[in-house]
C-alpha cells in the first residue's frame, strides 16, 4: 500500500488510496494519542525524579532531627543525674545541720566507716534519736 493509504472503517475495508477525511481523522487520532502518551510519561518520570528528591531529603531530615532528639536525651539525662546528686547533698546537709543543731553529730555518726555516711544510715540514726527526744519532751 502506498504511504498514507488507510483501510476504511466504513467501507467493507476497501483500501483507501486517497485521504479521504474519515483516514485523515483517524490518523489524528492516532497522531493525538502517541503524543499525549508521550507526555504522560514523561510526566510519570519527571514526577519519580522529584520523589525520589523528595525522599532523600525527607530522609536527611529525620536523620537530623533524631540525631538531635539523642543529644537532647543525654543532656536530659545529664541534668536528672546532677539534680539527683544535688539533692542528695543538699538533703544529707540538711541532715548534718540539723545533728550539729541538735547536738547529735556524734551520735549521728556513730558507727560509719571511714567517712562514708550513707544517707539511711543518717537517717535512721537521726529518726531514732529525734523520736526519743521529741518523746522525752512531750
Amino acid at each position: 500500500m502506498p504511504p498514507g493509504a488507510g483501510v476504511h472503517a466504513c467501507c467493507c475495508l476497501i483500501p483507501c488510496l486517497r485521504r479521504c477525511s474519515c483516514c485523515y481523522a483517524a490518523g489524528e487520532v492516532n497522531n493525538e494519542y502517541t503524543r499525549q502518551r508521550n507526555y504522560l510519561e514523561k510526566t510519570i518520570d519527571s514526577l519519580k525524579r522529584k520523589l525520589a528528591a523528595d525522599s532523600e531529603a525527607h530522609r536527611a531530615d529525620e536523620l537530623r532531627i533524631m540525631s538531635q532528639n539523642v543529644s537532647l536525651i543525654r543532656e536530659l539525662n545529664e541534668l536528672r543525674r546532677e539534680i539527683k546528686v544535688r539533692d542528695l547533698v543538699s538533703s544529707t546537709n540538711l541532715i548534718v545541720a540539723a545533728a550539729l543543731k541538735a547536738g547529735r553529730w556524734r551520735n549521728a555518726l556513730a558507727g560509719s566507716t571511714a567517712g562514708c555516711f550513707p544517707r539511711t544510715v543518717i537517717y535512721s540514726r537521726l529518726r531514732s534519736s529525734a523520736v526519743c527526744s521529741s518523746a522525752a519532751a512531750a
